[in-house]
């Protein structure tokens, strides 16, 4: 057999073996890049809203950014499961649907009060969905949120919702929260999950004098046993930046007799918690240690009052926080996992008896040490 005969009886084969038969490009699909849950409790069924974006909004310009607005889809399924209800999307989703790239799952107040275990099963079955996704909770509308814009004409993987990390480094309110870690804690003994909550604000910012709609942490919903405490509001949770060893940068404002002092950017915070026993009932000691710098001096007063002043007022802020999460019936400082961590056998004969005991007594100190290290250039005078 000629060389020339043997070689054109391998083409076929190389042909075949060259191509990709079943490629498909990246536009004819549907990607999810948010996951909206919620639940009606007239109709008795779940809502699954789905965010599609503009697939060229997704790719950056050279520019980074467009002079039109990125284009957004949101879609509505419903169904008596959740799984039902983001099947449901299918029927008109015109191309095939990808789960594989959602950056945000968030969560209504009726979806979170009919129970966690109602919805993060179907997740969990869900194989394309991965455990990466930043979650939240929301009191706000699902689909006027996936819809609120970015700035610049930018898609909408440019907001908080789809990357909280960046605005948490600038102002440490209320620690992003993965779904992985969510999951996790909701199903750990003794431990309270603390869902960050998305809400609209329609009044800080305007496009050319018209008030522009921008996303806002405006609370948490607090979930332990894998049900909803409740929600409380982003002012009555500033206790809790000082105890989240997250926490980068938090600024406070100092005052005495009502009158501002100055005010001082904390982070980093080392936190320690030391438990006793009072008549069978766990008391807890919280110490917080923390370097802060003055970022404004408005009145002058010596460095060591300063000090002093903040200890004071950050203890005050920790209590109160304690305390609305006990309103609920909210474990915000994760006291009782303490407990459970370190003294296993003590929670467990506590749990026997009921509902773990905690109560407004149970936090019985808050000990608090501020490091000021820079001053700035102004000095006494």
């Amino acid at each position: 057999m000629s060389r020339r005969y043997r070689l054109l009886l391998l083409v076929p084969f190389v042909m075949l073996l060259v191509g990709c038969w079943d490629i498909q490009e990246a536009q004819s699909n549907n990607y999810i890049t948010a996951l909206g849950i919620d639940y009606d409790p007239d109709k008795e069924e779940f809502i699954a809203y789905g965010q599609l974006l503009s697939f060229s909004a997704i790719v950056k310009q050279e520019g980074g950014s467009s002079s039109q607005q990125a284009r957004t889809w949101v879609g509505k399924g419903t169904g008596a499961t959740l799984n039902l209800a983001m099947n449901d999307l299918y029927k008109t989703a015109q191309q095939r649907t990808i789960w594989g790239h959602i950056a945000s799952i968030v969560i209504g107040e009726k979806a979170l009060e009919k129970g966690i275990e109602q919805f993060e099963d179907a997740i969990s079955r869900y194989r394309e969905i991965r455990f990466t996704p930043w979650i939240f909770g929301t009191k706000a509308s699902i689909p006027e949120l996936f819809s609120t814009p970015a700035f610049f004409g930018m898609s909408a993987l440019n907001t908080m919702m789809l990357e909280p990390r960046e605005i948490f480094e600038q102002s440490s309110w209320i620690a992003p929260l993965r779904y992985t870690t969510f999951i996790a804690d909701v199903r750990e003994s003794g431990r309270t999950a603390v869902l960050p909550s998305l809400a609209i604000n329609r009044t800080q910012w305007s496009k050319d004098e018209r008030p522009e709609r921008k996303m806002v942490l405006d609370g948490a919903f607090m979930i332990s046993r894998m049900e909803s405490k409740g929600w409380i509001e982003r002012t009555k949770l500033s206790g809790l930046r000082w105890v989240t060893e997250e926490t980068v940068r938090s600024p406070i404002l100092l005052e005495e007799q009502g009158k501002p002092l100055a005010v001082i950017s904390l982070g980093h915070p080392k936190i320690d918690i030391s438990e006793s026993e009072v008549e069978g009932k766990p008391r807890y000691t919280i110490s917080v240690k923390m370097d802060g710098n003055v970022m404004d001096w408005i009145k002058y007063v010596e460095e060591g009052k300063l000090k002093q002043i903040a200890e004071r007022q950050l203890k005050r802020e920790i209590e109160e926080t304690y305390r609305n999460g006990i309103a609920i019936g909210a474990d915000v400082y994760q006291l009782e996992y303490h407990t459970y961590r370190n003294r296993t056998s003590s929670w467990k004969h506590l749990r026997d008896k009921g509902a773990f005991p905690l109560s407004g007594e149970s936090l019985e100190d808050v000990r608090v040490s501020i490091l000021i290290r820079h001053t700035g250039m102004k000095k006494a005078k």
